[in-house]
């Protein structure tokens, strides 16, 4: 098991809160993708580079799966130091809970995706 993350939109800058969440990525290990096709409400996610642009471009909040809010600046850098984890916790979530194949794939810096939604 791991933890959930998500980023939401237009955070309340009283309490934090957003609108709707969109599952960001599981346990600094795999991250969620949005291909062209079906793109995120901030475009096509292809990288982690993809997902820092968003998360600064528009103010994007960070919240967990038990609803603490993360400063995005602290999760991001943890997210660039913990590159190399994201290649073996790829294979320990396939023993979890399968691949999708040709719905997983590694950003240009090694960090893995699925465009399929996971949990």
């Amino acid at each position: 098991m791991g933890t959930n993350y998500y980023v939401e939109s237009d955070p309340c800058e009283h309490c934090g809160r957003g609108d709707g969440q969109i599952h960001f990525m599981k346990s600094f290990r795999i991250y969620q993708g949005f291909p062209e096709d079906n793109p995120s409400p901030w475009g096509p996610i292809r990288s982690v580079a993809d997902w820092r642009n968003a998360i600064e471009t528009y103010r994007l909040g960070v919240r967990d799966e038990y609803g603490t809010q993360h400063d995005p600046q602290e999760i991001l850098d943890r997210v660039a130091a913990t590159a190399t984890s994201s290649a073996a916790g790829y294979e320990q979530h396939l023993a979890q809970y399968g691949g999708h194949p040709g719905h997983d794939f590694q950003d240009p810096a090694g960090y893995w995706f699925s465009d399929n939604d996971f949990s």
